[in-house]
């Protein structure tokens, strides 16, 4: 069961504590908010549907990189070429948004930017395959089972 508590004027905390999960808690602007929070988020975890997001969201996609850079681009055949990609994705503004907000718009848009920069079509599809096997690899061997994949 969700407790909601008052934490000022202006701020609501929701926490869920369930047996079998984590404690959740998220704080809101409005009580609303929060009721409606906390009533999704029970559900989820009643219908095996809950997948914790915290990690996602407090990771940035620079971080990401970083770790995919030292884990797993050493084992692949291009990693030279892969490292120095990696390093221009850590160099634009995306890079420090958190990969649970990352959609597919801002890659279509990232897309529509490098081909009006005048790229090559395989030198995009190879920028962004890196990030739809970073997104793979964190959903699979990373622990962040509720991102879904931003490359269109």
């Amino acid at each position: 069961m969700a407790t909601i508590e008052k934490r000022g004027p202006y701020q609501f905390r929701a926490k869920i504590r369930k047996k079998g999960f984590k404690p959740v808690s998220r704080t809101f602007t409005y009580l609303k908010d929060a009721r409606e929070w906390a009533k999704q988020k029970e559900s989820e975890m009643e219908r095996g549907l809950y997948f914790d997001t915290s990690e996602a969201e407090n990771t940035t996609l620079f971080e990401a990189l970083e770790r995919y850079a030292r884990e797993i681009t050493p084992q692949k055949k291009g990693a030279y070429a892969e490292l120095q990609r990696i390093r221009s994705w850590q160099q634009r503004s995306i890079a420090h948004c958190s990969l649970a907000t990352i959609r597919g718009q801002d890659m279509a848009s990232f897309r529509e930017q490098r081909l009006a920069e005048g790229m090559a079509v395989n030198t995009i599809r190879n920028e962004l395959k890196i990030i739809s096997h970073l997104y793979t690899v964190a959903q699979k061997e990373w622990g962040m089972e509720s991102l879904s994949s931003a490359c269109p």
